[in-house]
């Protein structure tokens, strides 16, 4: 009986023992996939690709502007490149691919990149100028005040996938000086805003060759409160 019994409770002390190394060895490889997975998070958080040659491709027109998305696509190519001269912006044409009219379809990208010989492209849709008051000049205002709306998107060529995207849609319609005389001078203001926004947005995203790349966000500290001092 007193035998049995001994039996009985080494066999309990056994598998009591193999749980508790079983435990202490689950426990000793939990940094090592606390780590891994660190390293997983940290590898997808890479910096964006900077490019250096970029197709602009010619917007599509939901505007109000006769040949607005045309003067739109030609000042992006122009005014982007003398901005920032590291990086070429060269117009292209679907059509010299073998590719045709409406939205560029982001494997076609691929195509039209290899075309052209270009790290990217900047494509979107030109959406109108909205003038308050409907025209300008106009009795109703003093000084011109206007607003351009744009969609847009840059794609990577190499993989044809959505590098970055944006728009253009201000909130409030802008004043501009009372040197503005024409209607037709008005718009051309308002697109090289809706030009310079587009770059402000490729420079903060880190699109660009030459410009530094944003950096990453900070982990742990206070919250930002938001409120000024």
């Amino acid at each position: 009986m007193h035998k049995a019994q001994h039996k009985s409770t080494s066999r309990l002390a056994a598998v009591l023992a193999g749980s508790l190394l079983c435990a202490l060895l689950a426990a000793a490889a939990q940094p090592a996939r606390s780590q891994q997975a660190g390293q997983s998070f940290g590898a997808a958080s890479a910096a964006p690709a900077q490019y250096a040659r970029i197709g602009v491709v010619p917007l599509r027109d939901e505007g109000n502007v006769h040949d607005g998305a045309v003067q739109l696509t030609e000042m992006l190519a122009g005014r982007l490149g003398a901005r920032f001269e590291q990086v070429e912006f060269v117009p292209v044409d679907p059509a010299a691919a073998g590719l045709g009219d409406g939205p560029l379809l982001l494997d076609e990208a691929v195509q039209l990149g290899a075309h052209y010989e270009v790290d990217a492209l900047l494509d979107g849709v030109f959406l109108g100028v909205e003038i308050v008051g409907g025209t300008w000049p106009n009795v109703g205002s003093d000084l011109p005040m206007a607003r351009g709306m744009l969609r847009w998107r840059l794609v990577d060529c190499a993989t044809g996938l959505l590098a970055l995207d944006g728009q253009v849609a201000p909130k409030k319609a802008k004043f501009y000086p009372k040197s503005v005389r024409t209607e037709e001078d008005l718009i051309g203001r308002v697109m090289q805003d809706m030009v310079a926004q587009v770059g402000d947005d490729l420079e903060a995203g880190g699109m660009l060759a030459g410009t530094e790349p944003p950096a990453p966000p900070e982990s742990g500290g206070d919250a930002v409160s938001g409120q000024e001092d």
